[in-house]
């Protein structure tokens, strides 16, 4: 009785912070007017979905590089008249074509390889094949929206090449009241860059942490790999 107990706890407790989580993005995307979201790393548009259902009605721009994601994703896109997508690789290498690693679960797919720790933890996240993505700057996909008058947030989900598509918008970046960013606090993949020096890097952007959201863990230890931060432009 006590684990059937435990495990009703456990479910409806991870299911309320999730609503939770869920309803404090909406009020931060309110508060600050957005109205148009560009979501890189956006997977087959879950987060794009949970949007929608929370109650966020205007402009989306979906970024995924995985085909089998991107194809979902389409298919979420062409039911929303205010929700367009692109396969792309978003990245500051200056190539037309990037090779992206992809893994067994589709979501954790990456230009770097997956650590021992990762692989140790997350099973799914290893590699089984490849494919070769065209490439873009930040910049360069931002050019094809430089006209619109909008108040602009960036959502980055990029499984370890957080830094190499902020460095991507040296020009663009500014132009965002809101950037939300999935950061590590241990390496998941080779040379990615962790949490601390992203946090550096968005200050002296001119952006400061407005929230954060807690994320993947190794729950047999408790231990916290992951976690979204929203930063705020102070301009």
């Amino acid at each position: 009785m006590k684990n059937f107990l435990r495990k009703i706890i456990s479910k409806f407790s991870k299911y309320s912070m999730i609503y939770e989580n869920s309803f404090d993005l909406i009020k931060t995307i309110n508060f600050h007017k957005i109205d148009l979201i560009v979501d890189i790393g956006a997977s087959w548009g879950g987060y794009s979905r949970m949007l929608r259902r929370f109650g966020y009605k205007k402009e989306i721009i979906s970024i995924e590089p995985v085909n089998h994601s991107y194809k979902k994703l389409l298919k979420f896109c062409s039911k929303d008249e205010k929700w367009s997508s692109k396969r792309l690789i978003i990245s500051n290498q200056k190539k037309f074509k990037l090779t992206i690693n992809v893994s067994k679960d589709f979501d954790n797919s990456s230009i770097l390889n997956s650590t021992e720790l990762h692989k140790q933890n997350h099973k799914d996240a290893a590699f089984f094949f490849k494919e070769e993505v065209e490439c873009k700057s930040l910049d360069i996909l931002m050019n094809d929206y430089k006209d619109q008058k909008k108040n602009m947030m960036l959502k980055l989900d990029v499984q370890g090449s957080e830094a190499d598509v902020l460095e991507s918008g040296i020009n663009s970046l500014s132009k965002f009241k809101l950037v939300q960013i999935e950061l590590s606090l241990q390496k998941l993949y080779d040379s990615q860059i962790l949490w601390k020096e992203i946090v550096d890097l968005m200050y002296k952007k001119n952006f400061e942490i407005w929230t954060i959201f807690p994320g993947y863990k190794q729950k047999a230890k408790g231990q916290l790999y992951q976690f979204d931060a929203i930063f705020f432009n102070k301009n």
